[in-house]
């Protein structure tokens, strides 16, 4: 058999060859978005890579940047193809080649990239040293059924091979390499060796007719295959007794040797052209395997798997095709049985899942509404004394936040929390929470910092990070009992590595990690730490959501978390956020001498749908002096503002509401009133979780009298601030054309 090359218009590739030869072009695909140093390759998969990765410098091609075009066009050509090709070049005879090449190498592919051809193939250089030879002298070289003991495994193994040598030209016409196309025809070599066996041993028997009749008998009629063949004209040249017993179950004619196909199925033009379109293939010399569905569906129908083989004559034409078929209709019923019956286990696995966590989430409030419940029902009470009163009050108002935070924990793990991100320092922002930790882990416990030399920006929202550290600083202190050497250490990275199957990030990244010198993780369990409610510390020693918490704020902020540990020697955690440029310098307002805490009454538009929520927010800002107008929905407040525009100083609104959203009012009102404050709130919002450059103020549900308090307090600062500046270019004006009038 001979093998054909690759042309990059043929069918074969699908596409014509790229050969860019420009510099300094981006590769794209699945290698990283940076300076390609070849950029004239194509992608050409892992051997692509492996070449963009080589330094050529040291060799005698020099950098790839002066590698002629006549080179550049062969190895274009050559990793384009899907065939198994190598390219030999330069005095050197420096070895290329493509992926389907790289199985045929075996122990030799680390280092036969670049490499001289006789070197790397020198086992059997003997046997082909005169083949390259004569190809160098310009003459192609066509091998079929070569011998060869490749040794890809290390050890002597006997394979087949049909090649071609055909020279290469240079770009003045001379020969500078070798270009091969090669496949292995091992398989064919062994059947065809069998299929000799067989035929000398029919030939031994010529004479025993009985027992040859009883062979084919045994082989043949008695099979439960479907054994059958066509010549080139659809006649059928023989079948067994299965298939013409099949064929007259599923069409209701009985095929005989010497029949036409056609003629069988003259009545039935539709299944003898899905008949014809599986024989015609195998007609055309093409050996193949597929499953069809045959059959009259007023009689039956079944799934068979065929193996078709051409049949040739001793010149090699095509004279017919062999099927060999079994029926598989039961074992396609078994396998999508089977792939139901997984389906439900999955679904059933999703079900465990959310029933661990609603358990879980349930057990927490549940001792969280105990605590509130029981202090309501305390505060009840008649002459309850002032002190047992505040401790109780004191009580619901820490229970509250210990609820906003087990919920901020869960939507952080399911990373639909609402982030407020801002670009920072990492390394900065580490060593300013350091003295916090201290106080966290205890005085037997030693924090050591390894900072970068220049700043390392992430965009993140401050507060999760610092969550997440104080996380990861707790496992660590619970992980050494309380004593030993906590280091946090921060760098920058070229990329995020693959973690627990998911594939990693291109481009610069920050990986900040916490290494303890703990009991460390056991393997079994370290595919579940970062489930919520799971944890290995005694019961009331920790939530299990820590560790969730920081891996949700980690893959919503465009990162990730990584943990290696060995029992008995400790764990390091590494958290890796997306590097980002540093935030533009601050441009300060002018404001007005007032202190922040002096806030004039403002008139706030209230968008709250829910009733309790909205009663309770409009006593708190009446409570704060201001004055309110509450509007149900979006609809309802953009009406309110069109009967007075300027009527309102601010507006607050809930994010999920009926109908329009909070998101899409706010950026209504900055459209039409670009100066007017909106600040945002809410307990949960898909949308600020999936997209957090609406800028807008937010204040998170449940939000206190005090945190509401604040959030008008910057906006009335951030207003005078703008009035300040405003005033100031106005008198620059004013003074500007005073000077032009004189």
């Amino acid at each position: 058999m001979r093998t054909s090359g690759c042309d990059p218009r043929s069918p074969g590739t699908g596409r014509r060859s790229r050969i860019a030869v420009g510099r300094g072009t981006p590769i794209s695909g699945g290698v990283a978005s940076v300076t390609d140093p070849i950029p004239f390759l194509p992608d050409g998969g892992l051997t692509g890579a492996e070449m963009r990765a080589r330094d050529w410098e040291a060799t005698s091609l020099g950098p790839p940047g002066d590698w002629p075009p006549a080179l550049r066009n062969a190895l274009t050509l050559m990793l384009e193809c899907p065939t198994a090709m190598f390219l030999a070049w330069g005095p050197d005879l420096l070895c290329f080649y493509n992926d389907a090449y790289r199985p045929i190498l075996g122990y030799r592919l680390p280092t036969a990239l670049g490499r001289p051809f006789p070197e790397v193939w020198a086992s059997i250089w003997t046997e082909i040293e005169p083949l390259v030879s004569a190809t160098l002298a310009g003459r192609q070289q066509v091998l079929t059924d070569l011998m060869l003991d490749l040794s890809r495994e290390g050890k002597p193994e006997k394979s087949w091979w049909s090649f071609t040598y055909s020279p290469v030209r240079d770009d003045a016409g001379a020969i500078n390499g070798m270009l091969c196309v090669t496949k292995e025809t091992t398989g064919h070599i062994s059947g065809q060796a069998r299929l000799r066996e067989m035929n000398e041993t029919l030939e031994r028997r010529v004479d025993e007719a009985l027992a040859e009749r009883k062979l084919w008998a045994q082989v043949f009629e008695t099979s439960d295959a479907l054994v059958g063949a066509l010549d080139t004209g659809y006649r059928v040249l023989l079948l067994n007794r299965a298939l013409a017993d099949e064929f007259e179950t599923l069409f209701g004619v009985r095929p005989a040797v010497g029949d036409s196909l056609p003629e069988l199925l003259a009545d039935k033009p539709a299944h003898l052209a899905v008949a014809q379109a599986v024989w015609n293939r195998a007609l055309a010399g093409e050996e193949f395997t597929r499953i069809e569905e045959f059959g009259d569906p007023t009689r039956k129908r079944r799934s068979y798997e065929m193996r078709f083989t051409t049949l040739r004559d001793a010149e090699g034409r095509v004279v017919g095709a062999f099927q060999y078929a079994t029926d598989v209709t039961q074992r396609l019923r078994e396998q999508e049985q089977l792939a139901r019956a997984e389906e439900a286990l999955r679904q059933a696995q999703k079900m465990e899942a959310v029933g661990q966590l609603t358990g879980g989430v349930a057990h927490d409030f549940n001792n969280l509404l105990t605590i509130i419940r029981s202090s309501v029902d305390f505060l009840r009470r008649p002459n309850l004394p002032e002190e047992r009163r505040t401790r109780y009050m004191d009580a619901v108002s820490d229970t509250v936040e210990r609820a906003a935070k087990l919920t901020g924990q869960l939507l952080a793990f399911a990373r639909r929390q609402t982030l407020q991100p801002e670009v920072f320092d990492v390394g900065e922002r580490l060593g300013g929470v350091v003295s916090m930790l201290n106080s966290i882990t205890g005085a037997r416990i030693t924090i050591e910092t390894a900072l970068p030399g220049r700043p390392c920006y992430v965009r993140a929202d401050p507060s999760q990070f610092e969550t997440a550290l104080v996380n990861l600083a707790v496992n660590a202190r619970d992980a050494m009992d309380g004593a030993g050497t906590l280091t946090l250490g921060v760098a920058p990275v070229a990329s995020m590595p693959p973690i627990r199957g998911h594939a990693g990030g291109n481009g610069a990244f920050v990986a900040m990690s916490v290494t303890d010198e703990g009991s460390g993780i056991a393997p079994d369990l370290l595919g579940r730490i970062f489930e919520p409610f799971f944890t290995t510390k005694e019961v009331g020693k920790g939530t299990g959501l820590g560790l969730s918490q920081v891996i949700g704020f980690a893959k919503q902020s465009g990162g990730d978390v990584d943990v290696a540990s060995e029992p008995g020697r400790g764990t390091t955690f590494t958290l890796y956020l997306p590097e980002v440029d540093p935030p533009k310098p601050a441009v300060e307002v002018e404001g007005d001498d007032d202190g922040p805490g002096e806030v004039r009454a403002l008139c706030v538009l209230v968008v709250e749908d829910n009733l309790d929520v909205g009663s309770f927010c409009t006593q708190i800002l009446e409570d704060l002096g201001h004055s309110v107008v509450w509007a149900h929905d979006a609809e309802e407040a953009l009406a309110e503002m069109e009967k007075v525009p300027f009527r309102f100083d601010a507006v607050f609104s809930d994010v999920v509401m009926p109908g329009m959203g909070g998101v899409e009012l706010a950026r209504r009102l900055r459209a039409s009133h670009p100066d007017l404050p909106v600040i945002l709130t809410t307990g949960y919002s898909d949308v600020l979780a999936r997209d957090d450059a609406h800028r807008f103020d937010l204040v998170r549900k449940p939000y206190s009298a005090e945190q509401v308090a604040h959030a008008f307090r910057t906006v009335h600062v951030r207003r005078r601030g703008r009035e300040g500046t405003a005033r100031s270019k106005a008198a620059a004006i004013t003074g500007n054309s005073s000077s032009r009038v004189v």
